[in-house]
């Protein structure tokens, strides 16, 4: 449902998003988000199959994603999306509320339109969806730059799972590698944020390497395509 805005829909916690602890991670909640995006763009005529007739397909560019708390198996949340602006990027934020109304997450995300035949950014025409002045605690996510250095910790090949509708690798997936590269486990602290560039695509069989250097900001990777050195994606991980 959509008001002045803003689309609000509520999912239950089920068992396959969480992990061991019966919490809900960063990737099934970036999951969710993307969940109720597509459902408010399908409202507005901007979903996949509405943008490939025009020629152009969505791609997220950034994004800054923050947990204040770990939801557990079986809670009902509330999950808003709305867009602040759609010129030159759009820019859409995304929340969720416990049955408390206390803000369980945040994310902060910039997506461009590409053109389906050249892959090169191609802006809509005219305003699509109303704009929402609604605020959240987090600041645009901003550029990452260059992992100058860092250590090749792990490298993936693509598996036909990690593909999207698009055919490319999906864009949580990076976020799923990075968490096991780090080696989280149950007793180890876990990660609340990340800040994310995403800059090249990836298609099935080819590999990936994890490159990254952690400093007292936290986490810095680069995952790079291993055949050309091409940068995929830059990321901050923090606590």
């Amino acid at each position: 449902m959509e008001q002045h805005g803003i689309w609000t829909e509520s999912f239950k916690i089920l068992a396959f998003m969480v992990d061991s602890r019966r919490e809900v991670g960063m990737s099934a909640i970036a999951d969710l988000f993307q969940e109720i995006a597509n459902n408010h763009a399908f409202n507005r005529s901007l979903d996949f199959y509405n943008m490939r007739e025009r020629g152009l397909y969505w791609v997220l560019s950034r994004m800054r994603l923050r947990l204040y708390r770990r939801a557990q198996w079986q809670e009902t949340l509330k999950f808003q999306t709305w867009v602040t602006t759609m010129s030159p990027f759009p820019h859409r934020h995304l929340e969720v509320v416990d049955a408390q109304n206390e803000v369980v997450a945040q994310a902060y995300t910039i997506w461009l339109s590409l053109d389906a035949t050249t892959h090169q950014p191609r802006r809509l025409q005219g305003d699509h969806v109303p704009l929402s002045d609604k605020k959240t605690r987090l600041e645009p996510p901003g550029r990452i730059a260059p992992l100058e250095t860092g250590v090749v910790r792990s490298e993936r090949k693509v598996m036909y799972s990690d593909l999207d509708m698009l055919g490319h690798v999906n864009n949580v997936k990076y976020l799923q590698w990075m968490l096991d590269d780090i080696g989280q486990t149950p007793e180890a602290p876990h990660y609340n944020e990340i800040e994310i560039n995403y800059l090249n695509q990836v298609f099935h069989n080819q590999t990936v390497l994890l490159r990254s250097h952690v400093d007292d900001t936290g986490t810095l990777f680069q995952l790079e395509r291993a055949t050309d050195g091409e940068p995929l994606c830059r990321a901050k991980l923090l606590l």
